[in-house]
């Protein structure tokens, strides 16, 4: 069987700039999805449905998101006008 079977040809749509946030770190990411989407601390909790000692606590840097609100922050992200994806998540967390 070939390879060839299995591979899709299809053109990859491009995608606004990606910035990388390993670098940075979790706080830039959660200021700049704050700023662009126009959300306070306590409007992206209850979006979030986590409390907003845990967001000032990512903001900050002090800790990083659980992975079960990875998809979430993706798509809030996402309105934001950010391109966000779980592996950069993972880069951010794995460059700690």
């Amino acid at each position: 069987m070939s390879v060839d079977r299995f591979c899709i040809n299809k053109e990859i749509p491009k995608m606004s700039k990606i910035y990388d946030y390993s670098e940075s770190g979790i706080r830039h990411l959660m200021k700049e999805i704050r700023d662009k989407g126009r959300h306070t601390q306590e409007g992206l909790a209850r979006r979030l449905n986590v409390s907003t000692t845990a967001v000032r606590g990512w903001e900050y840097g002090r800790s990083f998101p659980h992975m079960n609100y990875w998809q979430s922050l993706i798509l809030i992200a996402k309105e934001a006008g950010i391109e966000l994806t779980a592996h950069a998540l993972l880069d951010i967390k794995m460059s700690k």
